[in-house]
């Protein structure tokens, strides 16, 4: 081998020797490295103190909750755990107030979606999106498809999180996270009714006792007979309700129908025969009050009358003018066949295909405008047949009271005494008819949506620590040992090229 040869390799003994002859100036410089390092993270740490995260998992087991909506179709969202009517509950329940202030409290909780499947959804897709025999419309389908289940899987759960820099003992905090949803699910159930039917249904604080009492005796039967009207709508409510007519009350073993059979006997049995010979004999214990009221009324209803009637009678006019305005058509092309150019006849379609053609042009359109008009003027009409029938019910009633017979005292004085003992027990059987429907609703709503416990359940219970600016943690020692690692080979071959400078 040649002398040239020789010089070009690399002695690789002599570049041992060089490299471990630097090992004073690389423990040198992780001792600068470490000490500065660590007197940095002590200085932060002063500056900003630890925070310590806690949090739990929760999986929200209502229906809705992958849609954004409660049983009621109430809106969702997972920032309703961490609401401050909910982290006030669990404030005043654990006693925080001995370890921090109510707003650093407020203020340390996060709520964010918990989706452990997530992972799994991605991988599934993906073996499905790489194929190559897969077209453009498949790929945009199963793209489609990823993204509504990745958007199913985040929303059926929650993580809830709570994050502080004070000195809180872990058992308090476990206790703390775990309240949190158990708050929630307690507001929302039986405060809010999340899982009740959010439908319109009366209770018995509907009825004034005291107030009726002090009523003359037809206006209190007047406001008897509103109140057994507001029962009667509670129980129509009901019947609509999934199992209404099946379910009965636990306490009275009264269902629906029952209930409503009921309510009618009431008015047909204990009202009805006070009130009509009070409304025949004019009893009243100041006339003159009762016929201002009676008065009134009727000129309420005959507004109401001339209201309804102008409001059909613009109805009918704008009705009309439409019809004028609109182009005739021949009928012949939707019931037969179409005529072709030359004569010849297209076979008739079929009705099926022909409603579709007609919902998608202006005949359709034509058509579902004229209904909502013949319907509105119907809805129209029966409200003025009410009204009338009403203003002749309280025409008779000041007739009644304009021709009281005073003469007939003893029957007078009978029906008196009579409509002072019926009156409280109208109320009582009407206050808890009342009672009775709402028991029905709120047991029907349990049924078909679910119960107290419905809301959520943990996922595993456990709760799951971190820390952020703590002295010893594990991002503080990878980034020490990245800075190690960077200063080893920065420092060694300057050593080295220090070195063989001096030799020169």
């Amino acid at each position: 081998m040649s002398e040239e040869a020789r010089d070009d390799e690399i002695n690789l003994v002599e570049f041992l020797r060089q490299l471990l002859a630097t090992r004073t100036h690389v423990a040198i410089a992780v001792l600068a490295v470490t000490a500065l390092f660590w007197l940095f993270v002590v200085l932060v740490n002063f500056a900003s103190p630890t925070v310590q995260s806690s949090s739990i998992n929760v999986f929200l087991t209502f229906e809705g909750a992958g849609n954004g909506a409660y049983p009621n179709g109430r809106n969702f969202s997972v920032n309703d755990l961490i609401s401050p009517v909910v982290l006030n509950g669990v404030y005043d329940e654990n006693n925080v107030a001995e370890y921090m202030t109510r707003q650093d409290f407020l203020s340390g909780f996060t709520a964010t979606p918990y989706a452990p499947y997530t992972e799994v959804i991605k991988r599934k897709y993906a073996m499905q999106l790489e194929n190559d025999k897969q077209t453009p419309a498949d790929i945009d389908r199963l793209q489609q498809d990823l993204s509504n289940e990745l958007n199913q899987a985040t929303s059926q759960g929650a993580t809830v999180t709570f994050s502080t820099s004070r000195n809180v003992a872990p058992e308090l905090t476990s206790q703390l996270l775990r309240s949190v949803p158990e708050v929630w699910a307690d507001h929302m159930i039986n405060k809010l009714g999340v899982l009740r039917f959010d439908r319109k249904i009366y209770s018995a604080k509907a009825i004034d006792q005291e107030l009726v009492k002090s009523m003359d005796y037809l206006i209190s039967f007047e406001f008897l007979q509103d109140k057994l009207a507001l029962l009667n709508q509670n129980i129509a409510e009901i019947l609509v309700m999934p199992n209404g007519r099946l379910v009965r009350d636990e306490e009275s073993g009264l269902s629906a129908p029952d209930l409503s059979l009921a309510a009618s006997d009431l008015d047909l049995y204990r009202i009805l025969p006070i009130i009509t010979p009070i409304r025949k004999l004019g009893i009243a214990r100041e006339p003159a009050v009762v016929k201002i009221y009676f008065e009134h009324k009727l000129l309420e209803h005959e507004r109401a009358r001339r209201l309804a009637s102008r409001r059909g009678s613009n109805l009918e006019s704008a009705y009309l003018q439409y019809d004028t305005q609109q182009p005739t058509r021949d009928q012949s092309g939707v019931s037969g066949g179409i005529m072709q150019p030359g004569g010849g006849m297209i076979p008739q379609i079929g009705s099926e295909f022909l409603d579709k053609i007609v919902e998608m042009t202006s005949a359709g359109i034509d058509t579902r405008f004229r209904q909502q008009l013949t319907e509105r003027q119907i809805e129209l009409a029966n409200e003025v047949s009410r009204i009338e029938i009403e203003i002749k019910r309280v025409q008779e009633i000041l007739t009644s009271l304009g021709h009281s017979d005073s003469g007939q005292t003893e029957l007078r004085a009978l029906y008196t005494k009579r409509a002072d003992e019926e009156i409280p027990l109208v109320i009582d059987r009407l206050s808890n008819y009342f009672d009775v429907s709402n028991r029905l609703h709120e047991q029907l709503s349990h049924t078909s949506l679910g119960n107290t416990g419905s809301l959520f359940q943990f996922s595993d219970g456990e709760i799951e620590e971190a820390s952020t600016g703590a002295i010893l943690s594990i991002p503080n020692f990878r980034l020490y040992l990245i800075l190690l690692f960077v200063a080893g080979v920065c420092v060694v071959p300057l050593s080295m090229s220090w070195r063989a400078l001096r030799r020169a």
